[in-house]
């Protein structure tokens, strides 16, 4: 399924992020290639999802942006001010 949706979508897995909160997810990632960021506000708990090694892991929505290097608001306001 995940190889399927990135072909459709022109995207290479090695470089599509899957965003999951299971350990089903994470799996599914491994086997398809991809990259996988667990997060931890969802279904399975935290111990299981880093057992697991995802590469990365959050704590909130938010953080996603850090995962894919988008500025958040704080650090844009910090540097404007400089």
């Amino acid at each position: 399924m995940l190889l399927l949706a990135a072909e459709r979508l022109g995207a290479e897995p090695a470089r599509t992020l899957m965003v999951g909160d299971t350990d089903n997810d994470i799996l599914a990632a491994r086997r398809a290639g991809m990259p996988v960021c667990a997060v931890t506000y969802g279904y399975a708990p935290k111990s299981v999802l880093l057992a697991l090694r995802p590469d990365y892991v959050i704590d909130s929505p938010l953080e996603l942006l850090e995962v894919l290097g988008v500025p958040s608001e704080s650090k844009i306001a910090s540097a404007a001010a400089k």
